[in-house]
């Protein structure tokens, strides 16, 4: 057993399952019920309305859930309604190393809601503004500073461009 009460079953393996959108919880609570272990690590953020302000458990990674199986119950997760694939690595179901899910469960444990994830976000990507007073404009990043802390992004506006520099968490990915 390791700190978390896990039996490290040399027939197991954690998993990495992609979820519709908004499915997290869904997808847990019905592993859950199957008996088949799951991790889905959450941050209790405020969500804003026009007519409210509200603290909410939202998943650390949206669209994911890890899943503790066997190779039959990594199969037969994927039938349920809420997941949409096993993420994969050069055709194979990816796996999780304990090491690296131990560290992640340590990495929460400790920084808890001081942590911030965020896509990679890569010179010439279509992004849309999520805060501040240009939410919901969308543009390009054109530049990457401090490390990729903050983007340079170019939004197009009576045909000129104006570029403004923005946090990554300000930034969601466009596809």
């Amino acid at each position: 057993m390791d700190r978390y009460g896990l039996n490290m079953d040399s027939n197991r393996n954690w998993y990495v399952l992609y979820t519709r959108p908004k499915q997290e919880f869904k997808a847990r609570d019905i592993f859950n019920r199957r008996q088949i272990l799951t991790y889905l690590p959450t941050q209790w953020k405020y969500r804003r309305w026009s007519d409210r302000k509200k603290e909410i458990e939202m998943p650390l990674f949206p669209g994911y859930i890890f899943i503790w199986a066997n190779e039959f119950e990594r199969i037969d997760s994927l039938e349920a309604e809420p997941i949409v694939k096993c993420v994969n690595f050069n055709g194979m179901p990816a796996v999780i190393s304990d090491k690296k899910m131990n560290s992640l469960r340590q990495l929460i444990e400790i920084y808890g809601e001081g942590i911030h994830i965020t896509e990679q976000v890569e010179i010439g990507r279509h992004v849309e503004i999520k805060f501040g007073p240009m939410k919901g404009i969308c543009g390009i990043v054109f530049q990457n500073e401090h490390n990729g802390q903050r983007f340079g992004i170019n939004i197009d506006f009576l045909d000129r461009t104006v570029s403004v520099s923005l946090p990554a968490e300000w930034l969601d990915a466009i596809n």
